[in-house]
């Protein structure tokens, strides 16, 4: 009877080492790619806060005058990795400019995929920027609010628009779970 406990202890002990260093693997596995996910996310935000304010910023400086970089300014930072789109909303709700042109003129409710007017009134009321993450936190919707300034009245006005940008991070973060499994 004593032989036949050794030898399962024998057997016992091994497997359950092993079954315990795999569970570690995958654990450490699972939170390397969690953390790399939120990197990606964290990143995404900041570059999304600044792509929107930078094309804020030019639509500001084309209210001005008509010297104006707007479009090209908009087609530039649309081109960034992640960007799916941007567009610039009039007070009243219209799609003055977009990365894609046949929004022009459109409500922004109508083409714009899940747009919400609730938020978009927010900003453009209360003159603060509104940052929206879908539940799992592969889309960003930031909206930041822009001044429409006159010669005749350069500083705020109460003709306050919107600038919209989405990103998308499907992409990279099916690239860094992919790279993460790759053996070493």
């Amino acid at each position: 009877m004593r032989a036949n406990r050794v030898f399962s202890l024998q057997v016992a002990l091994p497997i359950a080492l092993m079954v315990v260093l795999a569970t570690a693997l995958l654990m450490s596995t699972a939170d390397s790619v969690y953390r790399i996910q939120e990197d990606l996310r964290i990143n995404a935000r900041h570059d999304a806060v600044s792509t929107a304010y930078a094309v804020a910023r030019s639509a500001e400086r084309a209210s001005l005058g008509p010297a104006s970089t707007l479009a090209s300014d908009l087609t530039s930072e649309a081109s960034e990795d992640n960007v799916t789109l941007i567009a610039m909303i009039d007070p009243d709700g219209t799609v003055a400019l977009a990365s894609r042109l046949a929004w022009r003129g459109e409500m922004a409710a109508k083409v714009i995929p899940e747009f919400d007017d609730a938020l978009f009134q927010r900003v453009v009321a209360g003159h603060v920027r509104e940052l929206v993450e879908s539940a799992d936190g592969r889309r960003i919707r930031v909206v930041v609010p822009f001044d429409e300034r006159t010669s005749e009245a350069r500083i705020r006005n109460l003709a306050h628009g919107a600038i919209l940008v989405d990103m998308d991070l499907s992409f990279q973060m099916e690239a860094a779970s992919h790279e993460s499994l790759r053996p070493a």
